[in-house]
């Protein structure tokens, strides 16, 4: 394997590994603005825990921003260099990201029928049905994603 081969599969692997750390910087963000709402609601709102909470959810929010930042400058250089390009997005890479994309939408839709049985029952918040939502599909579809390009990369070699 030469040079620019192993450029290209670093910068495939760091892509998706890219992805998903947006995913989990994501969810760090909106478990840090329930537990701060928690907080808050119960008379917590000048305690230490607080203020740990809220550095959590900075730091969650800077993980998410630093990563969409090198998601979107390694997507922009897969898409300008030719060689990139003819391999980060081939036949097979997109049609993973057509299934990825059809896995998030199953799995949204999944958890929302879930969430509207459970409605017949309770009360939910619909910010956070939301933001569930939000989660499951962006979650599913960098994880599926990840495991459709691992098993690519084993029928590529």
């Amino acid at each position: 394997m030469n040079e620019s081969e192993r450029e290209i599969e670093r910068l495939s692997r760091q892509r998706v590994r890219t992805a998903l750390r947006m995913v989990l910087g994501f969810a760090v963000v909106l478990a840090a603005i329930a537990a701060n709402d928690e907080l808050v609601r119960t008379g917590k709102a000048f305690s230490a825990i607080r203020m740990g909470v809220l550095v959590v959810l900075a730091t969650g929010g800077l993980v998410l921003l630093v990563n969409l930042a090198r998601f979107l400058a390694i997507t922009r250089r897969s898409m300008r260099e030719p060689a990139l390009r003819a391999r980060l997005w081939d036949e097979l890479a997109s049609a993973n990201h057509v299934h990825s994309m059809v896995f998030g939408f199953a799995a949204m839709l999944l958890v929302l029928i879930v969430l509207a049985v459970i409605s017949m029952f309770s009360t939910l918040s619909a910010p956070w049905i939301i933001n569930g939502l939000l989660i499951t599909a962006f979650g599913v579809q960098a994880a599926s994603f990840a495991v459709l390009e691992r098993k690519g990369d084993d029928a590529r070699g």
